[in-house]
């Protein structure tokens, strides 16, 4: 009875040691991941501080009356390249920056909407997957975006959203570099959805984007309405995912102001 008593002593002490070493290898493993997605934000804003660089010699010279104008098209189109070369990849089709400490995002794109849900840029397992745009968009150029990234906790993806109320003006404003010039768009709406309620909506179609604009207002769903809805407007909408639940998720409603070109 004492020899069995012993036996499973021993046994408990093993699996608390197996099970400390278990959390400490899955601490320093996440603790990597975010160091790794650290570094490629740090990355992705340093080739377009080069870049913006590089087109802004002369532009501010008042003396020089041949001083040039930025081209931003050829800007964001040089910024999408580096991105694509950087990476070696050409499923890059955007960039989304709401400014710094807020989001700022590769965007890929590939006709499986999906492929990037729990993959990187590259087609790797990640589980914080990469931004993409939706299949049903045809192209950047469609006036009712729809955007999908995960809304991770250590704030990476889209995961800026959840903190809304704390800190909205990280999310306010967003720029998003195109093969079409720099779009810039003004936060309008934050709704929080459930995933069922959510699904019949089609808001990459205007009449689907319109019907779920008025239905959440009448569910009075809405988190922030910080500007009323322009029908004529180009929008983009930035979807992130279900909660551990998979019930709620939050969209984020931007408008389109203006589109650099040059």
């Amino acid at each position: 009875m004492q020899k069995a008593k012993k036996i499973i002593s021993i046994l408990f002490i093993a699996l608390l040691i197996i099970a400390g070493i278990f959390l400490i290898v899955s601490y320093k493993g996440q603790k990597q991941v975010i160091d790794d997605r650290k570094d490629e934000t740090e990355v992705n804003i340093a080739i377009v501080e080069e870049l913006e660089s590089s087109f802004n010699e002369g532009v501010h010279d008042k003396d020089n009356k041949n001083a040039k104008k930025i081209d931003f098209l050829k800007f964001s189109q040089e910024f999408l390249k580096r991105l694509n070369e950087k990476y070696n990849t050409d499923k890059i089709v955007a960039y989304l920056d709401t400014g710094k400490e807020g989001i700022q995002e590769i965007v890929a794109y590939n006709s499986n909407s999906d492929f990037y849900d729990r993959r990187n840029i590259n087609g790797d397992y990640d589980f914080s997957g990469t931004v993409f745009l939706y299949k049903e968009n045809e192209g950047l150029d469609d006036p009712w975006l729809n955007l999908f990234g995960h809304s991770m906790k250590d704030k990476t993806r889209l995961g800026k959203l959840l903190d809304y109320q704390t800190d909205l003006d990280l999310i306010k404003n967003a720029k998003l570099y195109t093969e079409f010039g720099i779009y810039e768009y003004k936060l309008t709406h934050i709704v929080e959805v459930n995933s069922n309620w959510y699904d019949k909506y089609p808001t990459w179609e205007k009449e689907g984007f319109l019907d779920f604009i008025e239905d959440s207002k009448e569910e009075e769903i809405f988190q922030k309405e910080l500007s009323p809805l322009n029908e004529e407007a180009k929008y983009m909408l930035l979807n992130t995912c279900f909660d551990d639940l998979g019930n709620e998720k939050l969209i984020a409603v931007y408008e389109l102001i203006e589109i650099y070109k040059n």
